[in-house]
């Protein structure tokens, strides 16, 4: 095999062409690099040297890592209500995604939003930036206050698998699931929820 060997006591460092340091190998072995490392796709970094996984661990190699925004449709039944997208009125809000591996984390969370439609029909929010996989998902408590308003209490945010949709229930008087339902649309619109779920 061809080896790089700096002399003792020497970091070996690799310039690009216009002569800055891409990476730098420390005498202990430790690389630094200047720049992002690109891993190829379906390609990862491999963690099944480190000692401690679980007997029933099926991979060790962390294949990708993405964050952004996503943007929101809130429908009861066909209807979007307005409001809750990127740009619209109101003063603030959260609508991102931290994907690591096969796990998406959702966050939806807005503040003195003014909403607006027919509250007619089941409440959903439809535009994951992923679809699902695997089980449903169930994710907190949608947390709601002034202007828009869900007409029951405790309701929670659940992913059926193969989807990118999320569904708002709550459990009846029967202890049976129901789709939650909006009793009114407003300003000074304050709440959100957290949910994470499986993405191929």
């Amino acid at each position: 095999n061809n080896t790089i060997q700096p002399s003792s006591g020497q970091a070996l460092t690799i310039k690009d062409e216009g002569g800055t340091a891409s990476i730098t190998v420390a005498t202990n072995g430790e690389a630094t690099f200047a720049e992002n490392i690109k891993i190829t796709n379906g390609k990862g970094i491999d963690f099944s040297a480190v000692s401690g996984s679980a007997s029933g661990s099926a991979s060790a190699v962390l294949d990708d890592y993405e964050e952004g925004t996503w943007t929101p449709v809130v429908k009861c039944g066909s209807n979007v209500i307005s409001g809750f997208t990127i740009g619209s009125t109101g003063t603030d809000h959260s609508y991102t995604y931290t994907r690591i591996g096969n796990i998406c984390h959702i966050r939806f969370a807005y503040k003195d939003r003014t909403s607006s439609g027919t509250t007619t029909g089941a409440l959903s929010i439809e535009g994951l930036p992923f679809t699902s996989v695997g089980q449903y998902a169930v994710g907190s408590s949608w947390a709601n206050y002034g202007g828009f308003t869900i007409s029951q209490t405790n309701v929670i945010t659940v992913i059926n698998p193969s989807g990118t949709t999320i569904y708002i229930v709550y459990q009846n008087a029967s202890s049976n699931w129901g789709d939650a339902t909006v009793s009114a649309s407003g300003s000074g619109s304050f709440g959100g929820f957290c949910i994470s779920y499986y993405v191929a």
